[in-house]
């Protein structure tokens, strides 16, 4: 399926990206963000056969945008016509931009469309520490 014909199903909204140690805050390591990384790489391999067996299809970049596709239009697209959004928050999550851009398109979807179910899943993060970051304000 490519990312510009998702019509309907859950989008995973999630960053994936490896960080340089330079882009680490403090008293975070390679090491952590490594492994963060890894726990979220079996969290999304996971997802689409879970939500297969309640009969909903999910959208997931890393499969669903192909090579040549315009990425940012592709998750526009998606983010439209989803039925739901899952946000995986992990540490990294808290401070992405391009996930604050996600979640603040989703939050005007919900006010023009209030039945739109929106759930923040956290991993390996407190809701304080979410509630306060700017991922958590978008």
């Amino acid at each position: 399926m490519s990312g510009t014909v998702f019509s309907s199903g859950v989008f995973i909204s999630h960053t994936s990206r490896l960080r340089s140690e330079s882009e680490l805050k403090p008293g975070d390591s390679m090491s952590r963000h490594q492994f963060r990384k890894r726990y979220l790489g079996q969290v999304l391999a996971e997802l689409p056969g879970a939500f297969a067996a309640k009969q909903l299809d999910v959208w997931i970049d890393q499969r669903e945008v192909a090579a040549g596709d315009e990425f940012t239009r592709a998750v526009c697209l998606a983010l439209i016509r989803c039925s739901a959004v899952v946000v995986l928050v992990d540490k990294d999550a808290l401070i992405s931009e391009y996930m604050q851009e996600e979640v603040r398109l989703v939050g005007w979807r919900k006010m023009l469309e209030p039945q739109l179910t929106i759930l923040p899943v956290l991993l390996g993060v407190s809701a304080k520490d979410f509630s306060a970051s700017p991922l958590g304000r978008a």
